[in-house]
């Protein structure tokens, strides 16, 4: 269970892909967490299903294609590996994927699904293998699969009147935007869903991989940290809290590691870690170990590049906005993180690109109070009684009585 696409936004190839892993629950599961739960393997409890842990979906086959599976893992490593092997001797094309795939027989016992991007002498094409083909309003045609399908499907339904802003004018780095819009939006279900995860509870989740086709040739969008605020619209008042969750995601080689946790501040001025997590998530093909435990401990919520998730709460309003700021070359960090003693965390902003988070937050809210307002007034519209007038004239037609002596 899982939930795959391949899409593009513009002339932008993406393919997405959860890192949740399911399966029959054993009678002494061990524990498992996943970035917004730290114990996890009992969510399923009384049905027979359990959270496992997490893996890469998302895998790059070779400089020209891209892949995301769902599905049987022991058939997902069955054709990642055959694909990469032919790979290794001919150029991939869409037919001879199609026939490296007929012609494997673990998957007629170990049923996959499989959605990607090729690129070939005449173009860039999307394909799939037990995939679902949905013609996207907004983000063309989409190859989906897995049980959380439904999801990607509402969402490429919202994409282009969401919320969303970014600081690059490159129009690759906004396609990656959206990508990691939803992303975002699916990661803040799971952290205020709890048990209630409707993510986890379709089977999909836990965290989300990005690639696209850029430049040439595919690439995985290395290195970023969510981070998932809460402001309050009172009146017209917009107020911003401290940062309440992290998920930072790295790759190192071919390794993805996660680090995630929740952020209480009591007091306002001395952030608490609470339910710090680190996760190492290897590829699905076999590669050679390059783990430095004392790099992977000193993994920082410092990045290249932030997504913003700020869920609005207002008496009449909830939206949900999302600002992508990267990191330029040279300059001040956008965001700073310090790891304390005893579980503490300093955090310090830019005050320029405050401002404009602000701002901009500013704006989508009233603009989106605007637009309930306008959908309500469409979906109801006022209706005019007309009341007589004492003393004017009869209307032509208005029946007259007289009353007898």
């Amino acid at each position: 269970m899982t939930v795959i696409a391949a899409f593009s936004v513009g002339e932008h190839p993406i393919v997405f892909g959860d890192l949740l892993i399911t399966g029959p629950s054993e009678s002494a599961d061990r524990p498992v967490g996943v970035p917004a739960m730290r114990e996890a393997q009992d969510f399923f409890e009384g049905s027979g299903w359990a959270i496992k842990g997490l893996s890469q979906k998302v895998t790059l086959i070779s400089n020209e294609c891209v892949l995301a599976w769902a599905g049987s893992w022991l058939g997902a490593r069955s054709a990642i590996s055959s694909l990469r092997e032919l790979a290794q001797t001919t150029p991939l094309s869409y037919e001879n994927i199609g026939e490296c795939l007929k012609g494997n027989a673990d998957l007629g016992q170990h049923s996959v699904s499989l959605v990607g991007w090729i690129r070939q002498e005449d173009g860039i094409q999307n394909f799939g293998w037990n995939a679902e083909k949905f013609e996207s309003p907004t983000l063309s045609s989409m190859m989906l699969a897995g049980s959380g399908s439904f999801a990607l499907k509402e969402y490429s339904k919202l994409a282009d009147g969401s919320d969303f802003a970014s600081n690059s004018p490159d129009t690759s780095f906004h396609a990656v935007g959206r990508a990691l819009m939803l992303g975002g939006m699916l990661l803040q279900s799971e952290y205020r869903g709890g048990y209630s995860a409707p993510t986890l509870r379709n089977m999909f989740g836990g965290g989300y991989q990005i690639a696209l086709h850029h430049e040439g040739r595919v690439k995985r969008v290395n290195e970023l940290t969510y981070v998932f605020w809460d402001a309050m619209l009172k009146g017209r008042k917009l107020g911003l809290t401290m940062p309440q969750f992290l998920v930072k995601q790295k790759y190192l080689g071919d390794y993805l590691f996660l680090r995630s946790c929740r952020v209480e501040n009591q007091d306002g001025h001395n952030p608490e870690v609470v339910d710090e997590q680190r996760f190492v998530v290897p590829p699905m093909y076999d590669a050679v170990p390059q783990i430095d435990h004392a790099g992977v401990s000193a993994i920082s919520y410092q990045s290249p590049m932030y997504v913003h998730c700020l869920p609005v709460f207002a008496p009449n309003h909830l939206g949900i906005y999302t600002r992508v700021v990267q990191q330029g070359s040279s300059g001040e960090p956008t965001m700073r993180f310090e790891d304390k003693e005893e579980g503490r965390i300093v955090v310090g902003f830019r005050r320029d690109i405050m401002e404009e988070l602000f701002s901009d937050l500013n704006k989508a809210v009233h603009q989106g109070e605007k637009r309930t307002h306008d959908e309500r007034r469409k979906a109801s519209p006022a209706k005019r009684k007309l009341k007589p007038k004492r003393g004017g004239k009869k209307g032509k037609g208005a029946k007259q009585t007289r009353r007898k002596r």
